[in-house]
């Protein structure tokens, strides 16, 4: 099980990259604050698409930390570009999670000596309920982000092949 949720997968696109990266580039919006007052045509997903790489994430209209940011990279392949995409949460997410269980083991432990069942408890508790909050938003978004991904490429489904890469 992996302790902070994230996952990658690759496709295979048989056009050639300039091509793919214009395709992209269609459905991924600018991200910025302002972008949530303008009049500009929604897109289903907002970040910045570059030369060999992009970095963008869904775009919603509810509030969700745990929304993965797919961090792609461009690459020539034999039958056209291979996609590689990794979905992880925002590091400032993943650094407030940290301290948060830190901070949750590091208060029980001084009291564990003298009442090991109730603050071991509680520190669980505390630790349970933020992993599963995590685990929770995150791979709710990451099943839509994932599918919306796809879809922009939906000729080359059957080329879809996930990376299991550690």
């Amino acid at each position: 099980m992996k302790l902070l949720p994230y996952d990658t997968f690759e496709v295979v696109v048989p056009e050639p990259l300039p091509q793919v990266r214009e395709k992209l580039n269609k459905f991924v919006g600018a991200q910025s604050f302002w972008s949530i007052f303008s009049s500009e045509e929604e897109r289903p997903f907002s970040g910045k698409v570059e030369e060999k790489a992009f970095k963008i994430s869904r775009t919603i209209h509810y509030r969700n930390s745990f929304i993965p940011i797919l961090h792609g990279a461009f690459e020539y392949h034999t039958t056209g570009t291979r996609i590689s995409v990794t979905m992880r949460m925002h590091i400032s997410v993943i650094v407030f999670l940290l301290i948060w269980i830190g901070a949750a083991i590091f208060f029980a432990l001084p009291f564990t000596t003298v009442t090991f069942c109730t603050e071991i408890g509680q520190a669980g508790v505390m630790v349970g309920a933020v992993l599963l909050m995590t685990y929770a938003g995150f791979w709710y978004e990451a099943k839509k982000s994932k599918k919306a991904f796809l879809e922009i490429f939906s000729k080359t489904e059957n080329n879809y092949s996930p990376a299991h890469r550690r």
